[in-house]
């Protein structure tokens, strides 16, 4: 028995270009993540990707278009100009298919077939929904075809930002009502959402949340032998965790998260450097780190600062106070290799 698919989405082609810029946009990240952690995959018709390449090149040679003209307003004003290089169209397109390329685990094309264009004119010649009178639409009801295509696997959730899927023309009355008959006795269910940001809050609750627990407990495997060894070298005993705080970031890698975290331990035995009393303390470590969702391995730890701090808030010296990068342990400073670094929540 063939097994069941965890579920597809399908992004409207102004989705694509449009609102995500080939989901390189933080909510293209946010749908990518979203689609690594449900297992689900991201259904790609035909159609849509030939629409991918003819919008990417016109809005790609426009913003080119407006660079050679404002450009030309600064030689003007300035009486000189710089050298300057701009995308040519061949290099739009293979941008592309790049981005395509590097999305590839988590795409699953479906050919345009003949069946789907028959249906398709069969829709345009009833002038039914996404159609209507004197507004022939047979990309869109191709795509259409597409989607009910995937609904004999598993459910399938479809972002478009065209009115023409839903019932006269208004999001807010749902679906059109003959795509809904066409939806039912399908094995999956079809979601259809007029706005990506309406898909993503519906989905976060679908989605298993962060082990924030779990990554600091991970964190913590991996710095606690060095604190250790600085504990023992500054004469006081390092304690278990008392607290912990972290932000996730997503990434353009859709099971990488970039985390900034905080952690506390209990400190005892520290000495006062004034008095030589001997009192109890905290130690707080900050720093940032990557994890991959899937595995919760974490990975590129980065110390920021390490600091003692006495309970009524006051450091303590000289044991810490640091302010800057502590890079010594782990090799020297790392940068999270990340263009794209937005807050998870």
């Amino acid at each position: 028995m063939q097994m069941k698919q965890n579920g597809y989405l399908v992004l409207d082609t102004n989705i694509w270009v449009y609102t995500t810029r080939l989901l390189s946009t933080s909510l293209g990240a946010a749908v990518i993540y979203s689609l690594s952690q449900t297992k689900s995959k991201l259904a790609l018709p035909e159609i849509i990707e030939e629409e991918i390449r003819k919008h990417t090149l016109k809005i790609g040679s426009e913003a080119v278009a407006g660079i050679h003209k404002h450009y030309r307003l600064v030689e003007q004003l300035m009486g000189s100009r710089d050298d300057y290089k701009v995308p040519t169209t061949d290099e739009f397109a293979t941008r592309v298919d790049s981005r395509l390329s590097e999305l590839d685990t988590l795409i699953h094309r479906t050919d345009f077939s003949i069946g789907h264009a028959k249906s398709a004119m069969s829709r345009v010649l009833e002038e039914s929904p996404p159609n209507g009178y004197k507004n022939q639409q047979f990309k869109d009801s191709a795509i259409w075809e597409s989607i009910l295509e995937l609904a004999n696997e598993t459910d399938v959730d479809f972002v478009t930002e065209d009115k023409a899927f839903f019932q006269d023309g208004k999001p807010s009355k749902g679906l059109a009502s003959n795509l809904i008959t066409d939806s039912q006795n399908k094995s999956g269910k079809i979601r259809v959402f007029s706005e990506l940001s309406e898909y993503l809050k519906v989905v976060k609750k679908e989605m298993p949340p962060l082990d924030n627990k779990k990554i600091i407990e991970e964190i913590d495997k991996l710095i606690n032998s060095d604190l250790y060894r600085r504990a023992v070298d500054q004469r006081y005993k390092l304690g278990d965790i008392s607290n912990s705080a972290m932000k996730a970031f997503l990434t353009e890698q859709p099971k990488i998260v970039a985390i900034e975290f905080e952690i506390t331990y209990f400190a005892s035995g520290v000495v006062m450097p004034e008095t030589g009393g001997i009192i109890e303390a905290y130690l707080v470590v900050k720093g940032s780190c990557e994890c991959n969702t899937t595995l919760y391995q974490v990975t590129d730890i980065d110390l920021e600062s390490i600091s003692m701090v006495a309970k009524d808030g006051g450091s303590v010296l000289p044991y810490g106070s640091i302010s800057q990068r502590v890079g010594c342990i782990y090799e020297g400073r790392r940068t999270i290799p990340h263009r794209l670094r937005e807050p998870l929540d």
